[in-house]
C-alpha cells in the first residue's frame, strides 16, 4: 500500500448539479496558470479571471462540490475549517465563491482552493535533465514530460507530501494522502471516491 490515492467525483451518489455563471466563465489567454519550476512550460491552461459564482439546482449542498468547470471542486466553510483545524496541507488558497439556487444566493460559504503541487521530485528532475544532454533518450524535462515508472516511485516514497495535491507530470488530477482521506470519511462527504495508488 502506498497511503497515497487519486481523488474523484462518486458518480454512484445523487451529483449535485452545479455550473459557473455564462459571465463568470472569463479567461485571460495572454496567461498561463501554473508552469514547470525546472523548463517553465505551462502545466495549466489559461488563467481564470471570471468571478466564482456559481449556481445549483438543489440547495442541500453536501461539504465537497465538483463543479463542471473550470475548478476540480469546490469546499464549504466547515470542511474547511476542520482541513485546518487538523492541520492538514496542500492549500495555498481559500476563494470564497458566491452560490445561487434559483437566482437567489444561498446564506452559505463554500471556498474554491487553489491545491499545491508536489516538490518531491524536483531534485530528482533536475539530476535527470542534466544526464539528458548526453542521453537524448530522456524526456526533455523529467519533472513535467512524459514521466516514467521509476520517477513516479519517487512521488510515493516515505517523503513528506502534502495531504492534497497535483503533480506537474499528471495535469488535470488529485492526488491524496490517507489523512486527506480520513477527513473525508469523518465528515461523510460520499460525493469522493479514492483510489489508491499501486
Amino acid at each position: 500500500m502506498s497511503g497515497y490515492y487519486t481523488l474523484h467525483e462518486n458518480l454512484g451518489v445523487k451529483p449535485v448539479s452545479i455550473d459557473i455563471y455564462e459571465d463568470c466563465s472569463v479567461y485571460d489567454h495572454t496567461r498561463k496558470g501554473a508552469c514547470c519550476p525546472l523548463c517553465n512550460r505551462p502545466v495549466e491552461g489559461s488563467v481564470w479571471v471570471g468571478e466564482p459564482r456559481f449556481y445549483v439546482r438543489t440547495a442541500n449542498l453536501p461539504d465537497i462540490l465538483f463543479p463542471l468547470a473550470p475548478v476540480y471542486m469546490l469546499f464549504s466553510e466547515r470542511f474547511a475549517e476542520a482541513f485546518t483545524r487538523k492541520g492538514l496541507t496542500g492549500i495555498e488558497e481559500l476563494r470564497e465563491c458566491e452560490i445561487f439556487y434559483k437566482k437567489e444566493r444561498l446564506p452559505v460559504r463554500y471556498y474554491l482552493p487553489t491545491v499545491s503541487y508536489s516538490q518531491k521530485a524536483i531534485a530528482y528532475a533536475t539530476a535527470r535533465n542534466t544526464k539528458r544532454e548526453t542521453d537524448k533518450s530522456l524526456p526533455k524535462c523529467s519533472l513535467c514530460m512524459n514521466p516514467d515508472r521509476e520517477k513516479d516511485a519517487l512521488y510515493f516514497d516515505g517523503e513528506h507530501e502534502f495531504d492534497i495535491f497535483c503533480r506537474y507530470a499528471r495535469k488535470g488530477k488529485l492526488f491524496c494522502t490517507e489523512a486527506f482521506k480520513e477527513l473525508c470519511r469523518e465528515l461523510g462527504a460520499e460525493q469522493v471516491v479514492f483510489r489508491e495508488v499501486q
